[in-house]
């Protein structure tokens, strides 16, 4: 996420890695500066395309707030633990966090909504993650009198999530194909 490593650091790379060679009275194998630059750059862009959060949101029929201290016992009744900033985290049982839950900004001393939000790169099946948000998102609406919106807060429904979810398998295909598997530990290295 903070982009790919410029031919510069590469090169620089390079002469330790061949001075300490030199050193022993060895010798090294590097790829040619320019080269992984420019493997960087397309790793980069694949990096780019993949990188997607997606987020469905909770808010109140007609409005209204959502109380605050009600959400937080949702959140921990459905096995969502608190963060130091108020945010929820719901982990897997490697613990790795597979769905985040923040307040939408609002006017105390209620909430204006919830978002429940999935790192795809993050999370392994991102297509079954995206159907268990779905569902506990679903259980806070109906727990909270509100209803289920995305990002322009329009009503979230079954097309919506099949649409989002078609996405999602596309994704985790080319991630896959390119041997970077959603939720894996090199797609946490490069999508951190």
């Amino acid at each position: 996420r903070a982009g790919p490593v410029a031919e510069e650091e590469i090169a620089a790379f390079n002469e330790t890695v061949a001075g300490f060679a030199a050193s022993l009275n060895a010798v090294s194998q590097r790829e040619s500066a320019a080269a992984a630059a420019a493997r960087a750059r397309e790793l980069d862009r694949f990096c780019a395309d993949a990188d997607i959060e997606v987020g469905v949101n909770v808010v109140g029929r007609g409005g209204a707030a959502l109380p605050p201290a009600r959400v937080k016992q949702l959140a921990l009744d459905q096995g969502f633990g608190e963060t130091a900033s108020g945010a929820f985290e719901r982990r897997g049982p490697d613990g790795a966090v597979v769905i985040g839950l923040r307040l939408l900004d609002g006017a105390a001393p209620g909430a204006a909504g919830l978002s429940f939000a999935l790192d795809v790169p993050h999370v392994a099946d991102p297509v079954a993650r995206l159907e268990e948000m779905g569902r506990v998102a679903e259980a806070f609406a109906q727990a909270l009198g509100g209803e289920l919106v995305d990002d322009e807060r329009r009503p979230l429904g079954a097309a919506g999530f099949a649409a989002i979810s078609r996405s999602l398998g596309e994704v985790a295909h080319r991630m896959e194909a390119h041997g970077i598997p959603a939720g894996g530990a090199l797609a946490r290295r490069l999508f951190s």
